[in-house]
């Protein structure tokens, strides 16, 4: 393995219901499987289940680590790095349904119990004119083994609600907090979490969907009928591509710059085919002093026929012998996706993944996502579904141009659309906006990360090693096995 050393110095309509519904259940299976821990910032949408919530600040979205439940996040203390409070979202379903919830108190007993909890007390309430049972007890260590990983903290203190739910299912939502922690900020935190709570017109959301499903799908493929070219072509993907390196400073919350960015497109002769390809660059000192490098390219053959794409992503955390190294290849053809990863120089077994073919309708390939902000040119919202080679899945990617709006970018006025996308239902929104030519200007992602558009001179100032980095990373990434 090698690593970098950094010195820091046709028609659609008849498939659109079930391709709605398709995308529905798609999402809900993307938050329960995501791998890696996320900052919260905003709502958890669930519209499988008609509701949604937002989490304690603070805490890491941690859904999908034991495949269980709807959503699960936690928050630790950043010096002990024990866990100070569990929120967890279920949903289960009992039989012998009765329309008194009271009379499910036993049967809670016994589902709390058989996860090691114990009851102290139930009440029945109403929460936003739904019945509901308030659950009061604590856990024990094994009941929170799934929650906190290999973490030994027990939270002793817990708090549910019960909700009943159209067709007499239970929603679940759980609250462990450590014992220090003061009554009061455990009722606050609580009276938040469950005051959050809305419901969602799963009907409405459905018809929503649809909508913007077709927009995605003729944007994609034209509408024959309406005489609606597509906009995803060659010619427009050769169009968008930035013929010139696009520089981006990258500043945290606190407005001091931690990395760069630049992204370059380009023809090249690949397998003896020409392609278009569009390639990124960066380098980031994240919040643990470490940096992280990664260079992204992906391409596919310039022909009108737009069937199949490569693209390969290089990580690497860290620097000289300690680094971490992740490189993986990914190769889409027709409706297959196989990926190929390295991890520290140790081959994985590859992975394939089918795209279904009412997914295919609205699939996105990962240049045109890179793209596609400066593809749309006018307000509306979009559906699309892309692969997460961390999921190995297929998740919606929601896009939505909502307004006009002008911006101060180095004390310029700069006339720009804000275009809005969240990946899957659990996701943060990363914000973009982009200027009259189509260009992305300035990013908005989760925890206050910004990046800006700066020329080559601005970056260099900075970080006078970014060229040499780039040419680096080309060197030695691109000899990584």
């Amino acid at each position: 393995m090698s690593c970098y050393n950094y010195n820091h110095t046709n028609s659609v309509f008849s498939v659109l219901p079930m391709l709605a519904a398709a995308a529905l259940l798609l999402s809900h299976v993307t938050c329960m499987q995501a791998q890696s821990a996320r900052e919260i910032s905003e709502r958890f949408v669930d519209i499988t289940h008609g509701y949604s919530i937002t989490p304690p600040a603070g805490g890491k979205d941690i859904t999908g680590h034991d495949q269980k439940g709807l959503g699960r996040w936690t928050k630790t203390s950043n010096k002990t790095e024990k866990v100070r409070w569990s929120l967890s979202i279920a949903i289960t379903d009992f039989k012998n349904k009765v329309e008194d919830v009271k009379h499910y108190g036993e049967s809670i007993k016994a589902y709390v119990a058989d996860k090691g909890g114990v009851v102290n007390s139930i009440r029945q309430v109403f929460l936003s004119g739904r019945k509901a049972l308030m659950v009061n007890g604590h856990n024990t260590v094994a009941s929170l083994s799934t929650v906190i990983g290999k973490q030994s903290i027990v939270l002793l203190d817990l708090q549910e609600i019960w909700i009943l739910m159209p067709y007499g299912q239970f929603l679940i939502v759980s609250l462990a907090t450590a014992d220090d922690i003061s009554d009061a900020e455990r009722l606050k935190t609580w009276q938040d979490v469950i005051g959050s709570i809305e419901w969602i017109d799963t009907k409405k959301a459905l018809k929503h969907q649809e909508e913007t499903l077709l927009t995605a799908h003729t944007f994609l493929y034209g509408d024959k009928g309406n005489n609606i070219p597509p906009r995803f072509t060659i010619d427009n993907i050769r169009a968008a591509l930035p013929s010139t390196p696009k520089w981006f400073l990258v500043y945290n919350a606190n407005n001091k710059a931690i990395g760069w960015i630049c992204k370059h497109g380009d023809t090249a002769r690949e397998n003896r085919e020409t392609t278009l390809r569009y390639r990124t660059w960066s380098m980031i000192n994240d919040t643990d002093g470490e940096i992280r490098l990664t260079r992204f390219s992906a391409s596919i053959p310039d022909k009108p026929e737009l069937t199949s794409e490569t693209w390969t992503n290089t990580i690497q955390v860290g620097s000289g012998q300690g680094a971490q190294l992740i490189k993986e290849h990914i190769l889409q053809e027709k409706d297959t996706i196989i990926r190929m990863a390295t991890v520290d120089g140790k081959t994985l077994p590859p992975v394939q993944r089918d795209i279904p073919y009412k997914i295919k309708r609205i699939y996105l390939p990962q240049i045109g996502s890179a793209l596609l902000p400066g593809m749309i040119k006018k307000e509306g919202e979009w559906t699309f579904a892309e692969y997460s080679s961390a999921q190995n899945n297929l998740v919606m990617k929601r896009m939505k141009i909502d307004r006009k709006e002008k911006i101060r970018l180095d004390d310029k006025a700069v006339e720009t659309l804000r275009m809005i996308v969240r990946t899957g239902t659990a996701s943060q929104a990363v914000v973009y906006w982009i200027d009259q030519a189509g260009q992305t200007v300035k990013t908005l992602n989760p925890g206050g990360i910004t990046t800006r558009a700066a020329d080559k001179k601005s970056v260099t100032v900075i970080f006078p090693k970014a060229e040499s980095l780039i040419q680096d990373m080309n060197r030695i990434f691109s000899n990584t096995k």
